[in-house]
């Protein structure tokens, strides 16, 4: 599953490593958008492979993540 950004913004911190198993709802990164910070988390299970690092900006529909099943 592709996970792209929802608004344009700037990654603030990824809580979860790349190639590492998260379980569906967790917590993968924060990013802010117009000086309000968003949480997204992980809608199934499977290993995470960031797109990007903590810092980058991002557009809106921009590929962060991708969560293949484990």
């Amino acid at each position: 599953m592709i996970i792209c950004a929802p608004l344009p913004g700037k990654i603030i911190r990824l809580h979860v490593k790349s190639n590492e198993s998260v379980a569906k709802g967790r917590l993968l990164f924060t990013m802010e958008s117009m000086k309000m910070t968003l949480p997204v988390c992980s809608p199934e299970a499977g290993k995470i492979a960031y797109e990007v690092a903590e810092g980058d900006i991002v557009t809106k529909g921009e590929i962060i993540a991708r969560v293949e099943p484990a």
